[in-house]
């Protein structure tokens, strides 16, 4: 079959709302941010996140969390994209048009973890999955960090997508990696379901009240 370079590790995928893309994310050396044709699986766009000069230091991050917000149903609308960054505590948003093309958004979402460790050294929150609400008002965050600084257990965060602040946060199992929200039916907005690498469970969330939020089972 026909194969498109996509960097090193991809490590996941999502659809755009009108089916017509996939954005792919990486989390090896190569770290590429990439658009595919979901028609033919062409490559349309990428943007780098190599460090600079081969540095693996200089802050340039992405890892496994992909979103797109809910369509607002007009014709070649531009489609928001979120993109986790990993052990920078943020999460980047891109704009899609309807060629494909991704340009920068006006904005990043921040979610310090507020940590610190023996040296006084923020403890990064490690952001992972990510998942949108029904209205794409509220983003889930995932804090895959799990150390004796976070009490071993994960967490997540409930972010006000236009207000850049964290409304609440959950502490799950540890090392959580995924996330799914529940945006359509009884649930819709209510509940969050967060899988664990390290435990081999799905923690169920109630986020109804985001500063209340609290782990079901």
């Amino acid at each position: 079959g026909t194969q498109t370079n996509v960097g090193s590790f991809p490590a996941n995928m999502a659809l755009s709302p009108d089916a017509k893309w996939i954005a792919v994310t990486d989390t090896g050396y190569r770290q590429q941010l990439s658009i595919l044709s979901a028609q033919d699986g062409h490559l349309v766009a990428q943007l780098p996140f190599n460090p600079a000069a081969g540095n693996r230091n200089d802050g340039a991050s992405l890892y496994f969390g992909l979103a797109f917000a809910p369509s607002s149903g007009k014709r070649n609308d531009i489609a928001t994209l979120y993109v986790s960054r990993g052990p920078e505590d943020k999460v980047s948003v891109f704009n899609l048009d309807a060629e494909g093309k991704l340009s920068p958004a006006a904005r990043t979402l921040d979610d310090p973890s507020g940590v610190t460790d023996a040296t006084q050294k923020p403890v990064s929150n490690f952001i992972a999955g990510l998942a949108l609400d029904s209205k794409g008002a509220r983003l889930f965050a995932v804090h895959n960090e799990t150390s004796a600084y976070t009490g071993q257990k994960g967490s997540v965060s409930i972010i006000d997508v236009a207000g850049n602040r964290v409304l609440g946060r959950v502490q799950t199992a540890a090392f959580p990696y995924a996330v799914a929200a529940v945006t359509i039916g009884e649930s819709m907005d209510k509940k969050v379901y967060v899988s664990s690498e390290r435990d081999g469970v799905v923690s169920v969330l109630d986020v109804a009240d985001p500063a209340n939020a609290h782990m079901v089972r």
